[in-house]
């Protein structure tokens, strides 16, 4: 498995959250498990707050750590996306991806997706072309969302129906789950043919 293709199994791993008319006005916790080839293979943690100017800052953490056969992948992020609407207000980031370390910021980005996954596309009854923003550098590059039939997958333990959309292009192949709240539950993905899970495990409020 090259360095590449373990990237973005991360991004299958990221920071997920609510849209604002979801959030309670109290900070909410999500835990995620990531499994590749059904082996654990870290823990990912965010905070999103909703702010009284209409923003949603997202705090994001990431520990993932790979092993298959001979190799060795470690990747650590730390994050935050400030959002208003579908406005990508500012990204500030920085990664430990297997040694290299990498920063990424980004503002004033209209109408984006960011590769956390953490915004379901606007566009739910057909193809659309996204622009999606990278958080480990803060390039941006263009993808299709492709919407497919609601599914249900597990949360908690329980089956929640979900929204789900296939998202493509040259730097981002994964398949994202989102609730009737717009709340992203689950994603998937296939890289060198190793599949990587992420799921859902735990809300809480502070």
């Amino acid at each position: 498995m090259t360095p590449p293709a373990c990237r973005r199994i991360v991004w299958a791993a990221l920071a997920l959250a609510c849209p604002a008319s979801a959030l309670a006005a109290e900070p909410e916790i999500r835990s995620f498990a990531v499994t590749v080839d059904g082996r654990p293979a870290g823990t990912f943690t965010m905070t999103a707050r909703p702010g009284p100017d209409g923003t949603e800052t997202v705090e994001m953490a990431a520990d993932i750590r790979v092993r298959i056969l001979a190799v060795k992948y470690t990747y650590e992020l730390k994050s935050t996306e400030v959002w208003k609407g579908a406005t990508l207000v500012s990204l500030d980031a920085s990664c430990n991806d297997d040694g290299k370390r990498k920063q990424a910021r980004a503002a004033n980005r209209a109408g984006v997706l960011t590769s956390t996954g953490w915004r379901e596309p606007a566009r739910r009854d057909a193809p659309s072309q996204v622009a999606v923003v990278d958080v480990d550098d803060g390039s941006e590059s263009a993808a299709r969302a492709e919407p497919h039939p609601a599914s249900r997958v597990a949360v908690g333990g329980k089956a929640v129906e979900a929204r789900r959309y296939k998202i493509k292009g040259s730097a981002i192949d994964a398949e994202w789950w989102f609730d009737a709240d717009g709340c992203p539950v689950r994603q998937e993905m296939t890289s060198d043919g190793h599949k990587v899970v992420l799921t859902l495990t735990a809300v809480a409020r502070k």
